[in-house]
């Protein structure tokens, strides 16, 4: 035997060796001294009947709580159920409550104030020529704005006699001159895409009123209206009366008639539309006529100075009663150049 190897005991094995019938672990340390340690998978091992008992207990403690939870939700549905309909109509009406009071506060920042229509009077005055009724009527019709809720105004007139110049005047010098809505009849076919816009405006109109706080007064300006558009006229008045009303706005209407429009008269009119005003523009004769060309003349920079020759040869290039003073640039460049 090898002089460095040590003998062994009769009851030694090999280190890291498993007795399979102790199911123990036999080792030496660094010293040389053996350990006996239990095995770890027997030290662990646990009785299988109580762990069988462990498991029952836990499996009937969450079964308990699952059902009592499940019960707790079903009648947590069942109240909801049954109070959804108050629930529902309870919101309901303090929505409708909280939804008037805003109205009347944002009513009340304009109409205690109330709007001055003066400038709009003044630059009427002193830029549409040969409508001299036109300052009077348009004064009073202004002086009733407030009064009401809603109110509109029907221009009716010869083509060129300053029907639209006179609403691009009012649009100007309004009071609140970012609520001044146009609608032109020019940009749509037919009373059903008109009316389309007309809808857009009004969602416009609430939109701006509710959620950014403008003011309440607003002007829609309907241009190029046919005399055969009566009906469409009265839907959308309507549309505006209940809107003014249920919203708490003050809302004008100006309708702008091409053509003369000779079938509308006042009583007509207001038997449809009670809060219509009829205001008719008078037709242009030749001194109106060679106003607009010597004004048409200063603004386009055309120096008429002893040139009277040019006036008299425009003015009699143009049927005044027809058209008024549309042509007159046009022909006041023909003949000046």
């Amino acid at each position: 035997m090898h002089p460095e190897v040590e003998a062994m005991d009769v009851d030694e094995v090999p280190e890291n060796i498993i007795n399979l019938n102790t199911i123990k672990i036999r080792s030496r340390n660094a010293n040389r001294i053996r350990n006996l340690n239990a095995s770890r998978a027997t030290r662990d091992r646990k009785d299988p009947k109580c762990l069988m008992r462990t498991n029952k207990k836990s499996s009937t403690v969450w079964l308990f709580l699952k059902l009592l939870l499940f019960a707790v939700c079903i009648g947590a549905f069942i109240v909801h159920l049954s109070n959804t309909k108050e629930l529902g109509e309870h919101l309901k009406n303090n929505y409708y409550k909280a939804y008037e009071r805003m109205s009347r506060l944002y009513n009340d920042l304009c109409t205690k104030r109330r709007a001055n229509f003066t400038p709009i009077v003044e630059a009427i005055a002193g830029n549409v020529i040969g409508q001299q009724h036109l300052h009077e009527e348009l004064d009073d019709w202004f002086q009733t704005i407030g009064n009401s809720s809603y109110s509109c105004a029907l221009f009716v007139g010869a083509t060129g006699v300053g029907k639209s110049f006179t609403a691009n005047i009012i649009a100007k010098h309004y009071p609140y001159p970012r609520n001044v809505l146009h609608l032109s009849s020019t940009k749509l076919n037919d009373e059903k895409q008109h009316y389309a816009a007309f809808k857009m405006a009004v969602f416009k109109i609430q939109q701006e009123t509710f959620l950014r706080g403008k003011c309440t007064y607003y002007m829609l300006v309907f241009d190029y209206v046919n005399p055969t558009d009566m009906p469409f006229v009265k839907k959308v008045s309507d549309r505006l009366r209940v809107l003014s009303n249920s919203h708490h706005l003050i809302l004008q209407a100006l309708f702008i008639f091409k053509g003369t429009a000779d079938n509308l008269q006042n009583d007509m009119i207001r038997q449809i539309i009670p809060e219509a005003r009829l205001i008719n523009f008078a037709p242009l004769g030749r001194n109106e006529l060679e106003h607009c060309i010597r004004r048409e003349a200063s603004k386009i920079g055309i120096d008429l100075r002893d040139k009277d020759y040019i006036v008299e040869q425009v003015a009699n290039h143009i049927n005044v009663t027809r058209h008024g003073c549309k042509p007159v640039r046009a022909k006041l460049l023909l003949h000046s150049g």
